[in-house]
This record gives C-alpha cells, sequence and structure tokens, in this order.
C-alpha cells in the first residue's frame, strides 16, 4: 500500500519536520510530499529520498486550496492509495493496542 502524507512548513526548526516524518514512518507512511514555504533554513538535506519537494506557488490568497489540489494531482500521478494532509504541528494519532483492540485491528 502506498501511502503519502503532504504539508506546507515555513521553519527554522527543521528538526520538528525531521520528527513529524519520522513518527509518520515508524506508522507506515512511506512517500512525502512536502511544500517549503521559504524557511530560514535548508531543510531538504535531512528528509529521505522518496521526498518529493513541490515548487512555489504564488497566489498568496488561496496557497492552502491550490497546495491541496496540488497534492491530489501529484498523488494520483504517483498512484498513491491514501494522502494524508496534515499540517506539521499535527499527527496522524493510531488506537493504543490492547486485548480488546488488537494490532490486527489497525
Amino acid at each position: 500500500m502506498n501511502i503519502c502524507a503532504a504539508t506546507m512548513v515555513r521553519t527554522d526548526r527543521p528538526y520538528e519536520v525531521k520528527e513529524w516524518v519520522n513518527y509518520h514512518k515508524l506508522i507506515g507512511v512511506n512517500k512525502f510530499y512536502i511544500y517549503d514555504d521559504f524557511s530560514r533554513v535548508d531543510i531538504k538535506p535531512l528528509f529521505p529520498q522518496n521526498t518529493k519537494w513541490l515548487s512555489s506557488i504564488h497566489d498568496r490568497e488561496l496557497l492552502q486550496f491550490k497546495l491541496y489540489e496540488k497534492f491530489m494531482r501529484v498523488a494520483k500521478e504517483d498512484k498513491v492509495d491514501w494522502l494524508l494532509l496534515i499540517d506539521i504541528d499535527e499527527s496522524f494519532p493510531l488506537p493504543p493496542v490492547s486485548p480488546s483492540f488488537p494490532v490486527e485491528a489497525v
């Protein structure tokens, strides 16, 4: 299954973005789309090769809407099964594993 997480980021703390990527890799995300909205530091060297960097979008009023459309177009081209559109300060939580909710149910 091809699962992708997509986000937009503008940061001077690349470790936060790296932490976000690492968490989502642990839960099974295997592809990332990141739009770097003019971060103050170069964050690209910190990320896996399967990270796709999207180019600049100049219409600031509709930036997020147009960016999500672009993420969806690229995901369709890449034959992504699931696309998670998540802000960098959010994560996709999984329920805790317990005898009444085994990991096989996730």
